[in-house]
């Protein structure tokens, strides 16, 4: 498996005691909004069947989140080099060049047709690729609100232990990274060029672990895995690596009766524990249970 990439950070000033020692302790955290799929509530199976689930970037609530933005510029250079980094050979190169380029280094009509080809592939770079969502604490007020469904879902302690499993195919391909959000400094979008988008697979990571700094305080990691079918978004775990629930202010009554009886049978390891807020801070807390 490819180790899990996770540094600790610093919290500001005003968060609570509690949320800094927890991202000091080897954890990360899993957020669920209790999701059902006609009477079945899917976040309650995931947990039942220890297995999370990773998403298609194009359901993220951020409509920048993985944007794809193309700026292939081409030229003859620029093309004979993204040619020669595809293993073409070089009768192969030639002929490509004058199909595609006038006299003066111009994109005639086919290659125009071809940049666009090329524009629309990497449009699809991430489409192949799952993508399921964490944060390093669970105390932030604003991820109960967005990823627990105002509060009524609940959230998963794991331990940073190489948790989910990783599938090898038969023709070799897998993807299986554990990686920080990075938070971008200038309000530009990342872009892709003719001379990166030869490594597909580099490029769409780039693309999946980038977002605009006002996201800045999810303080976000992204397990990424590459699909062969749907089955394969559903990552499964270890049990022994779930440490802890946390239950939602307004999570429903009858659902948490579930959720605990689940966690009693299987993961009788772990603590269980009610969100609080905080009395001394614009924060959350908890309540043993």
């Amino acid at each position: 498996m490819i180790p899990w990439l996770l540094n600790e950070g610093s919290l500001s000033e005003d968060y609570s005691y509690i949320a800094r020692k927890a991202m000091t302790q080897g954890r990360i955290y899993k957020y669920f909004r209790l999701k059902k799929a006609g009477e079945k509530i899917l976040d309650v199976d995931a947990l039942e069947n220890s297995y999370i689930y990773a998403s298609s970037p194009s359901s993220f609530n951020d409509p920048f989140d993985c944007s794809v933005q193309a700026d292939l510029d081409m030229t003859p250079q620029s093309y004979e080099q993204y040619c020669k980094i595809g293993g073409l050979k070089e009768w192969e190169i030639i002929a490509r060049l004058k199909s595609f380029f006038n006299c003066d280094g111009t994109l005639n009509d086919h290659g125009l047709n071809e940049q666009e080809s090329l524009v629309a592939q990497i449009n699809s770079l991430n489409q192949g690729l799952g993508v399921s969502c964490f944060s390093k604490h669970p105390y932030n007020p604003l991820m109960w609100a967005h990823y627990a469904n105002d509060h009524t879902g609940f959230c998963l302690e794991l331990k940073l232990e190489e948790p989910f499993e990783t599938k090898e195919y038969e023709d070799g391909v897998a993807l299986h990274l554990f990686s920080e959000v990075k938070y971008a400094e200038s309000s530009s979008l990342p872009k892709v060029t003719l001379k990166d988008f030869s490594d597909k697979t580099i490029n769409a990571l780039k693309l999946i672990t980038e977002k605009g700094s006002r996201w800045e305080y999810e303080e976000e990691s992204r397990l990424i895995i590459n699909l062969k079918s749907d089955e394969d978004r559903k990552v499964k775990y270890n049990p022994d690596v779930l440490t802890g629930i946390y239950y939602g202010l307004d999570i429903d009554i009858e659902v948490k009766k579930n959720i605990r009886n689940i966690m009693r049978s299987k993961y009788p390891h772990a603590s269980e524990n009610d969100m609080k807020v905080s009395s001394e801070h614009y924060w959350m807390d908890k309540v043993r249970l």
